[in-house]
């Protein structure tokens, strides 16, 4: 009976390990995200962290071993976050102008509700509309981000609704056009109305890459 008892307590042990530091690296990647926005990735500190996290300096490092690993975790994190959500608002859809326009909504959503993850994601200098280097969180992310995109842009021009050209260099224009308008809007003070910004976007998507006038021309704030 004893033995049975050690084998259970054993097996058990992984798991609330496991929840424990699931629980650290989610306080310390939302504690990091308010100070890395702030401070820039630099100029903040381990103590800082750990501090806005609640956790003692050598619990943060028995999670994390230092400032660019948090930084990819914090990446890997809201990446997910994101393309969930650009996916999940193109669920039912069926016309390809519905569906590429209500992805792109679903990310600019997710960053406008996001604006310090925005604030770190645009100050690293890379373009989002270029392949990001190979082997980071932000690559993965990019790469099944653009391979969505460029399979409804695809079909789109199958079905003879957006410009007969390359769809993988009009996936990387429209993430474009979403990364001007919004790193627009965070120079700006973050004033505007989400829905303008929305609107400005789907407008300039529209006319970007939809062949047809009718879909050039509509643009729906009210889904």
């Amino acid at each position: 009976m004893a033995q049975r008892r050690s084998r259970g307590g054993s097996a058990r042990r992984p798991t609330v390990q496991q929840a424990r530091e699931t629980l650290y690296r989610n306080r310390v990647v939302d504690a990091a995200e308010g100070l890395f926005a702030e401070k820039g990735v630099e100029a903040s500190k381990m103590e800082e962290i750990a501090g806005e996290a609640g956790l003692s300096l050598g619990t943060l490092y028995s999670v994390f071993r230092g400032k660019s690993a948090i930084l990819e975790a914090l990446h890997e994190t809201r990446l997910r976050e994101l393309l969930h959500t650009s996916v999940s608002a193109t669920r039912g859809l069926e016309s390809s102008v519905d569906v590429l326009v209500a992805g792109v909504r679903g990310y600019v959503e997710f960053f406008l509700a996001h604006p310090e993850y925005l604030r770190i994601h645009l100050g690293e200098s890379t373009s989002w509309g270029l392949p990001i280097r190979v082997g980071t969180p932000r690559s993965v992310a990019w790469e099944e981000g653009q391979a969505t995109l460029t399979g409804t842009l695809e079909r789109g021009i199958d079905a003879g609704v957006f410009y007969r050209d390359d769809a993988s260099r009009l996936a990387r224009a429209c993430a474009a056009i979403g990364e001007i308008r919004l790193g627009d809007w965070l120079s700006g003070g973050m004033v505007e109305e989400p829905e303008e910004i929305i609107g400005d976007v789907e407008r300039q998507l529209r006319r970007a890459v939809c062949c047809r006038e009718e879909d050039r021309d509509q643009v729906r704030l009210d889904r």
